[in-house]
């Protein structure tokens, strides 16, 4: 069962010696090719901040981040996403699509949206996201949504700066897990 909105999340370090270029590339051929199919809404580039307090830090996580925002799922179970991964998988073994999920610490979720359940999202503009992630088991599921949608994001939004949230959880039955299960996203 395929449900509404749903986010893309991918991190991963550049190639250090072709960095500049693999961020042009990302920004003007990667994310433009994938915005182009219907139910890719929005793109969002991000970097790793520095000098931030350990507690907020994950020693070793990657630099970059990009957070995809679909329509749900069936997009990229989709017959036109589907084209445009098999006419990438073609490329030469040297192409950044070819050498992107070969990078030591590049990973990718595909989430589904739990929070909040309706309303349309708008990406805010803003230069900054705040994630955190958690592994919940899963006896505790229910009482861990009940108190993150009732309590935890409505007081998380009463910080200033915080302009918005949204709950994610991770689309494992389709889409195998490849790092944390529910994720939440504070713009």
């Amino acid at each position: 069962m395929t449900k509404e909105k749903a986010l893309i999340m991918v991190k991963l370090d550049t190639p250090t010696e072709r960095e500049a270029e693999w961020n042009n590339w990302d920004n003007t051929a990667h994310i433009p090719v994938r915005l182009a199919v219907p139910g890719f809404l929005s793109a969002r580039r991000f970097t790793a901040m520095e000098n931030i307090p350990q507690s907020f830090a994950i020693a070793g996580d990657p630099k970059y981040l990009t957070l995809y925002d679909l329509a749900d799922t069936n997009v990229i179970k989709g017959e036109l996403y589907g084209k445009l991964r098999e006419k990438e998988t073609a490329l030469p073994s040297d192409s950044f699509e070819m050498i992107m999920e070969k990078l030591p610490k590049f990973s990718r979720g595909v989430y589904e949206q739990v929070y909040p359940e309706q309303g349309e999202y708008k990406p805010p503009s803003t230069r900054f996201v705040f994630l955190v992630g958690h592994e919940v088991p899963q006896n505790r599921q229910e009482e861990f949504s009940a108190r993150y949608d009732t309590e935890h994001i409505p007081a998380v939004l009463c910080v200033p700066g915080f302009v918005t949230a949204r709950r994610f959880i991770h689309a494992e039955r389709e889409f195998p897990p490849r790092w944390s299960r529910i994720v939440k996203a504070c713009y």
